[in-house]
């Protein structure tokens, strides 16, 4: 899953600047690079990504944030959406991730390049 996330980051023009093994290693490293999106598995060791995720907002405010987890309840997502996550997919449907992922990926990445407007970014939900 991370090389195919990797991959698809690469191919809309993103560089992957490093990948965290639990929520205190990802917080970390967002301080470091300030980087554009930033892909945040819920169920995580030591600090999971729902506690790291303010954090994070905090650190990175214009940092695109993409919540995959295998459980995520619609009352949960909106949840996440509330405290700063633009998307939200559930692992579960490893191939429709992707296509939704690059779309938003593909609005983001007009929005850093001035041609869009982060308002214009919607809220999404995907569920198999």
């Amino acid at each position: 899953m991370v090389f195919l996330l990797e991959r698809l980051l690469s191919n809309h023009g993103f560089t992957v600047a490093g990948t965290a093994a639990d929520g205190e290693q990802g917080i970390a490293a967002v301080r470091d690079t300030q980087p554009d999106v930033v892909l945040l598995d819920l169920a995580m060791p030591t600090l999971d990504g729902e506690a790291a995720l303010p954090t994070i907002v905090l650190e990175a405010p214009r940092t695109m944030i993409v919540i995959l987890s295998a459980h995520v309840t619609p009352v949960r997502a909106r949840a996440l959406f509330a405290r700063g996550a633009f998307c939200v997919y559930e692992k579960a449907d490893l191939g429709a991730v992707p296509a939704a992922l690059g779309e938003d990926l593909a609005l983001f990445h007009r929005v850093l390049d001035g041609e869009d407007t982060m308002p214009s970014l919607r809220r999404r939900y995907q569920r198999p």
